[in-house]
């Protein structure tokens, strides 16, 4: 008997059984079949379509995460009311307006160096900030159908800071409403009695205010 292999007889044993060579890797056999790829490319895909689903629930969880945890300190920090910042020193500026800017607030200042001050006024600071304080208070007191109170808030500072927080002051607090250190002026908040005034110290102090729903009791 010829103890060989069936693939391995001669061509001219007799006694030889054909046997194709792509039988030898049918999709039957383990080792080299269409189904044995097909299995061994879906187990070595799992893993990694299970990695990319998951880092993509994950991106996407913490994406939305982020959006509610936004959305929550907007809720928290906006304030009830409308408010502008009325008055700063020049020193504490750029701190005061990142506070405007979260706390969804109106800017009514500037300093001598911008170009409102330094380029375009021709007769003087104070007319832009009479200009500016104005067009604040009237635009949120609009804003805020004439009923609501609007909420002026300002840093003390300096003797410039002094004349802008006059314009801001309760007439009922001031000698007269219609000069200020013997200069004529026209008080800008006589024109809006819905208009209350906040002092500050400080733009910790103001972010701290703010914080607290602008108390009314604490205005002027």
């Amino acid at each position: 008997a010829n103890l060989q292999p069936k693939h391995l007889r001669s061509l001219t044993d007799p006694h030889r059984v054909e046997t194709p060579f792509a039988d030898l890797f049918s999709a039957e056999t383990s080792f080299g079949g269409d189904a044995f790829r097909r299995k061994r490319d879906a187990a070595e895909r799992r893993p990694a379509e299970k990695r990319r689903s998951g880092k993509e629930t994950s991106g996407k969880e913490t994406a939305e995460k982020r959006q509610r945890k936004r959305a929550q300190r907007k809720r928290a920090y906006t304030p009830h009311r409308p408010w502008f910042l009325g008055s700063v020193p020049d020193s504490h500026y750029r701190e005061a307006l990142e506070v405007v800017d979260r706390y969804d607030g109106w800017n009514a200042t500037g300093i001598a160096s911008d170009r409102l001050n330094s380029a375009i006024l021709q007769k003087g600071w104070k007319d832009g900030m009479r200009a500016k304080m104005y067009n604040a208070a009237s635009e949120l007191t609009r804003k805020a159908d004439g009923g609501r109170p609007v909420v002026a808030i300002v840093i003390a500072g300096g003797p410039a800071c002094d004349w802008e927080r006059w314009h801001l002051s309760n007439p009922k607090d001031l000698p007269s409403t219609c000069d200020y250190n013997s200069e004529t002026e026209q008080h800008i908040r006589s024109t809006f009695p819905a208009l209350r005034l906040k002092v500050c110290t400080n733009p910790r102090d103001m972010k701290s205010f703010l914080e607290r729903g602008l108390p009314l009791d604490e205005c002027q």
